[in-house]
């Protein structure tokens, strides 16, 4: 009963969260006209389910549970909103980031020793500039990479960056297969725009769950 409980808060949290975004988009951006369907509100909820608890099962009560509920919870409405839109927030990438930030100082203050993961991160980010500006994906897309680093950088291990690397090249993999028929193989380029964020976020729910 217990982790019955635990998984429905996290999935009204996780709900009430995606509702707060998709809210705050109406409000400051009314130049974009997001209308959830029946159909869509259904898989969001159904989303949020599936990802608690399948968090809870990986990682049961802890603090990464939370931690990477939130980061779901982010990055689904963010695909959803790039997928109808073809648009990322940046004011919700900052807020992501800093709490994914906030809880790297927090486990550098509480002892961990985080040196290889700041140089990692720093690694990371000035590659995603790179590829950013060699128009690789959209600067909205190098700005989710980056939370999402921050987000996965509090895993420990050796070489974060290596994780970070899986994640991109994972991204990359699903973008191509769920994109196949727009892409031009010929050219190695898409033949029509195509949001890259869901790709993203599914690259990285899959990646936590490992």
């Amino acid at each position: 009963m217990k982790d019955v409980m635990a998984i429905a808060c996290t999935t009204v949290i996780m709900l009430i969260q995606m509702a707060a975004m998709f809210w705050t988009i109406k409000k400051a951006d009314t130049e974009v006209l997001i209308i959830l369907g029946k159909k869509d509100r259904h898989l969001m909820v159904a989303a949020a389910v599936v990802a608690a608890s399948a968090f809870y099962m990986r990682y049961g009560l802890e603090g990464e549970y939370y931690l990477y509920a939130f980061l779901t919870g982010y990055l689904l409405v963010t695909a959803f909103i790039d997928r109808l839109t073809m648009q990322v927030y940046s004011v919700f990438n900052l807020a992501a980031g800093a709490i994914g930030a906030g809880y790297l100082i927090y486990q550098a203050l509480q002892g961990r020793q985080m040196e290889t993961a700041f140089i990692c991160l720093a690694v990371y980010a000035l590659l995603v500039r790179v590829q950013t500006r060699t128009g690789m994906y959209g600067e909205g897309d190098g700005e989710i990479y980056i939370v999402v680093s921050l987000f996965l950088c509090s895993r420990e291990y050796e070489l974060p960056l290596l994780y970070l690397l899986y994640n991109m090249i994972l991204a990359a993999l699903i973008f191509m297969v769920s994109n196949r028929r727009q892409l031009d193989l010929r050219r190695w380029k898409m033949k029509e725009e195509a949001a890259f964020a869901p790709s993203i976020a599914a690259a990285t729910i899959l990646l936590l769950l490992l």
